[in-house]
């Protein structure tokens, strides 16, 4: 094979390699919050083990069950895709109950409940926005949010609520973990990952 050749192959295939790149570069919004990380589409946590080393929570039982947790003042709410072993699909972190007021305190602390760039509870959206760029959909009152808050966010207005929703996609129908951010008077006080279908 002669230089021009190699040259020519040798550019086809960076090319290749730049275009597989663009697909990941498209990306956006939390790979992990806290003890759950879901880096790719479809992907989800084995729960044997995050129950050996946190505990179970107090659990809802059914198709679609869940865990919460009260960790040093705040709610975190686990929940299981209901295929095969159900393993863990999405995680809720947030400074009001999610869903239900009881919680229990896990075996250990889940650490840092922050996103993988840091991002926490108290952030203003301009943070986040700095953080992790535009959302892909913006919600604010005007849309009718309270059919998409939580009942026992009874004490939060909903006038008040903007959320920011973020969907990872690394190539054309391929998509991967979505998330949630939730503002308060410009406030966070909660963040959804998922990679519930």
């Amino acid at each position: 094979m002669n230089v021009s050749r190699v040259v020519i192959v040798a550019l086809i295939l960076i090319g290749l390699g730049a275009c597989t790149t663009k697909k990941y570069q498209d990306q956006r919004g939390p790979k992990c919050l806290g003890p759950i990380c879901l880096e790719r589409s479809k992907q989800y946590i084995d729960a044997e083990p995050f129950f050996e080393k946190y505990g179970v929570g107090l659990e809802r039982k059914g198709k679609f069950p869940a865990y919460w947790y009260m960790d040093d003042g705040v709610f975190v709410y686990i929940s299981r895709y209901h295929g095969e072993n159900r393993p863990i699909e999405g995680i809720v972190v947030s400074k009001y109950p999610c869903y239900s007021k009881l919680a229990l305190p896990p075996k250990q602390s889940f650490g840092s409940l922050v996103t993988e760039k840091g991002v926490e509870l108290g952030a203003t959206l301009e943070q986040v926005v700095g953080v992790y760029g535009q959302p892909n959909q913006l919600y604010t009152s005007a849309q009718g949010l309270k059919g998409q808050l939580p009942e026992t966010w009874s004490s939060v207005n909903p006038k008040d609520i903007t959320i920011a929703r973020y969907e990872n996609t690394y190539a054309e129908d391929d998509y991967g973990p979505w998330s949630l951010f939730f503002f308060e008077k410009d406030v966070l006080i909660a963040m959804e990952l998922s990679n519930a279908l």
